[in-house]
């Protein structure tokens, strides 16, 4: 049987109910699929950009006349010549120019380096791991401001859930707390990071030295060599970073692997900066600073803190010349009472 003319004028006008109904549906979402495209095309570029601008401050940095660049062209040297390297200084500017290996021996050799921070502990691992004779020492030191900081030098080696939880516990009282990870440190540590180094902002660096230079034993020298008014510091205002701790417990546990063991170095600092560190507001995270460093190192810490007077700091933190020769001596003490 045929179906009747009704029945098809009837199926004709659902078809296009239907066909109108979609055509509908899909106007209404033809808004909300273009902003979903447009934002994700925004979010692609805008990570993209911060990758890229990352990498290129990240080579930049260390190329050329850097002052890594330089610490790891000198190790080369040294280890190329006929000293057996055994045991290396790494960290932050503080050890750079505060520790002078060749009082303690020519196994000794300083290859720390300006700005470094607990992001840049894989570089390093890198780093240590591929000379021609992986070192059964290592003496690590980072100032406690850069264990606070969250402006990582190298953001895309930071635990990104550990870096998730700081921003949630510090979201009241820091307004970085998320930075990181909104824009991946490439934009916002671009200044602070990479080009002012930490030794003095761009402005006045030419008033603070005209040179350094990496001496064989890998010390950093800086000319001229003298003590520079620096404003008292009243207080400082530390944050906890679980980050920051995580990536140091991380290489640590990594070099330990492979037969490296790794000790912490509490550098000394001025006392005005000492003060500051264990009174007023960055008391107590300082205390949380000293727990899980002990709790990651145990009994391998060496605490060097009020070791060295005022009038042989450069500034609040780095040595001059006669400083660094005095706290190796002072280290030398330490290491032969272990032994």
């Amino acid at each position: 049987m045929k179906p009747s003319s009704s029945t098809n004028a009837s199926r004709a006008a659902t078809s296009a109910t239907v066909c109108e109904t979609s055509s509908q549906a899909a106007t209404r979402r033809s808004p909300h699929r273009f902003l979903a495209t447009f934002f994700g095309l925004v979010a692609l570029v805008f990570f993209g950009v911060n990758v890229a601008v990352l990498k290129v401050t990240q080579s930049r940095r260390h190329r050329g006349e850097s002052e890594y660049a330089k610490k790891m062209r000198n190790a080369l040297e040294a280890y190329a010549g006929p000293r057996v390297i055994t045991t290396v200084f790494a960290g932050d500017s503080t050890v750079s120019v505060g520790i002078m290996p060749r009082i303690l021996g020519p196994e000794y050799l300083n290859i720390a380096w300006s700005g470094f921070d607990p992001s840049e502990l894989e570089l390093l691992k890198d780093r240590l791991l591929s000379f021609p004779m992986v070192p059964r020492t290592v003496f690590l030191g980072i100032n406690p401001t850069f264990l606070s900081d969250n402006e990582w030098g190298d953001p895309l080696s930071v635990p990104r859930g550990t870096a998730l939880l700081d921003g949630i516990a510090s979201f009241y009282d820091d307004t970085n707390s998320f930075k990181p990870l909104v824009i991946m440190g490439g934009l916002a540590s671009l200044s602070n990071r990479f080009l002012v180094s930490p030794l003095g902002s761009s402005e006045d660096r030419g008033s603070h030295f005209t040179d350094l230079i990496v001496e064989p034993d890998g010390r950093l020298a800086v000319y001229p060599d003298t003590r520079l008014e620096v404003p008292s510091r009243h207080q400082l205002k530390l944050h906890f970073r679980r980050a920051n701790f995580a990536m140091i417990e991380a290489f640590r546990s990594a070099l330990a692997a492979r037969g490296v063991r790794v000790v912490w170095l509490s550098m000394p600092y001025s006392k005005a900066f000492e003060r500051a560190l264990h009174e007023g507001n960055s008391a107590r995270e300082c205390l949380r600073y000293q727990r899980e460093i002990v709790r990651i190192f145990r009994a391998d810490v060496i605490d060097l803190s009020g070791t060295v007077p005022d009038e042989f700091f450069r500034d609040e933190g780095h040595l001059m010349r006669a400083g660094s020769q005095l706290l190796t001596r002072k280290l030398a003490e330490r290491l032969a009472s272990i032994k």
